[in-house]
């Protein structure tokens, strides 16, 4: 998973692609599994989870990259995105 790659000392990027990325990497699977099992709030918790630990994870352990609350809290906003979405296709 893109979350655990090691990062680069010279990686040139684009301004806020990586919260994007984030955002699409837990909105886009929570979203498909929901969908898949039914089981909305148990995928949302799992992957809220995963959340924290991947940026512990990073921090920690991944070269070149470090844990940071702003990315947690895009990969929140995936999973609150996923949620909405599925919420609204069920007419919840």
């Amino acid at each position: 998973m893109a979350l655990y790659t090691p990062g680069s000392p010279n990686s040139i990027s684009v301004p806020g692609l990586d919260k994007v990325v984030h955002l699409l990497l837990f909105a886009i699977p929570v979203w498909f599994l929901a969908r898949l099992t039914s089981r909305l709030w148990l995928v949302a918790a799992v992957f809220s989870v995963e959340a924290i630990l991947s940026e512990v994870i990073q921090a920690s352990f991944v070269p070149y990259r470090t844990g940071d609350p702003i990315d947690a809290l895009f990969d929140f906003l995936g999973i609150a995105l996923a949620v909405w979405l599925i919420q609204r296709e069920r007419g919840e």
